[in-house]
């Protein structure tokens, strides 16, 4: 009897030991969140260790130079297809017409990025010396890419014009659930690893209309690196003022031109387009909404077209702030009108921890987005 008594003590110990130490593991696991739950992303040796992941080569990789390939992109059209919920609902992005003496190298990171976030089609158009250009044929060729000529002298380099073929004609966006339109420079990040069509199943059942604000980012400054690139050529340049709102930076929900704002939405209840950064709120509801930022923003590079020709970002090794007092020292829009500044007239740049942590989990194909709680388990065990 005495036996069996201490043999049960010593399970219940047992027992109790594993519990808090479970506990105590799922207490770390939450401290990681951001202070403003802006995301769950856990250090890169937590959960990024494959250098494959499902069908997507990913680490060690460049996408400027190899972008998501037709397999790959097979590939991630068979996981949406295996979402519990979502799995209908098919997004395009819609791209301004490309001007200038641009080079087409940043593009192909960006549109690997969104074919990765779970994009079904990206829409280009381009005006007709762009064809010229190195490469152009290799971009024109991906199978998630079309590229549209445009000739026009429009206003905006025909950025309305192409926003409204985008949504309103049948051979690019018009019957795809949602399409957002944006530029190079711009990549939406979400507050969950989860891809866009999980994100859009969660969150806008009910919706047609969703403005997306914007947090600015420079570079000018980098940060060193101490573990390798995600692929997007963009981990390193983390500097970022936080939530942009020209003339009221201290609002956290900045819709229109001011928050320069760019809108997801469902193209057949948008046929005209959106006036590239969208309306007030009085003309979106019902069924609109200006997502908080902490839940959903883009995350913008001003000048990104241009920064290969642009050789003065300097390393800022051991400095997790910059403050900046004109706008010419980070070249991003409206830095001292549209960001919040410090007692002393300065605007804070500081280095965004967990920029690296979402680009990781994007180029690996939002290999979460059907088992969102495996990033629980990992970190527990």
């Amino acid at each position: 009897m005495a036996v069996a008594l201490r043999l049960v003590l010593a399970t219940l110990i047992i027992m109790a030991v594993f519990s808090l130490l479970r506990t105590s593991q799922l207490m770390a696991f939450q401290r990681l969140f951001d202070q403003d739950e802006e995301s769950i992303f856990l250090p890169s040796q937590a959960i990024f260790l494959p250098k494959q992941h499902g069908g997507i080569q990913w680490q060690g990789r460049d996408y400027t130079l190899n972008p998501v390939t037709s397999q790959e992109s097979k590939y991630i059209t068979q996981q949406k297809e295996q979402l519990a919920h979502g799995s209908n609902i098919t997004a395009a992005v819609c791209h301004r017409p490309l001007f200038g003496n641009v080079t087409l190298n940043r593009m192909f990171p960006f549109v690997s990025y969104y074919r990765l976030m779970g994009f079904d089609h990206v829409f280009l158009w381009y005006q007709p010396h762009v064809a010229g250009t190195p490469r152009f044929e290799e971009l024109a060729a991906l199978p998630y890419v079309t590229m549209t000529e445009y000739a026009g002298d429009a206003p905006e380099f025909g950025q309305h014009v192409a926003e409204q073929a985008c949504m309103g004609q049948p051979e690019f966006a018009a019957n795809y659930t949602w399409a957002l339109p944006i530029d190079v420079d711009e990549y939406l990040w979400l507050d969950k690893p989860e891809s866009i069509q999980s994100f859009l199943a969660r969150k806008a059942n009910d919706l047609h209309y969703i403005s997306i604000g914007k947090r600015m980012y420079t570079h000018q400054y980098s940060v060193e690196a101490t573990t390798p690139d995600s692929g997007f050529g963009l981990d390193r340049f983390s500097y970022t003022a936080g939530d942009y709102c020209y003339q009221n930076p201290i609002k956290r929900t900045c819709p229109t031109w001011k928050g320069r704002s760019k809108v997801l939405v469902r193209p057949s209840k948008h046929p005209r387009g959106v006036r590239i950064h969208g309306y007030a709120s009085w003309a979106i509801r019902p069924g609109g909404t200006h997502m908080n930022p902490d839940i959903m923003h883009l995350k913008e590079w001003p000048s990104m077209m241009r920064t290969e020709q642009d050789n003065t970002t300097t390393l800022m090794p051991n400095r997790d702030t910059i403050h900046v007092r004109n706008q010419s020292q980070v070249k991003t829009h409206h830095t001292m009108e549209g960001q919040r500044k410090q007692r002393d007239g300065t605007v804070a740049f500081k280095v965004d921890e967990r920029l690296q942590y979402w680009f990781r989990f994007v180029a690996q194909g939002a290999p979460l987005s059907t088992t969102t709680t495996a990033a629980v388990t990992i970190a527990a065990q």
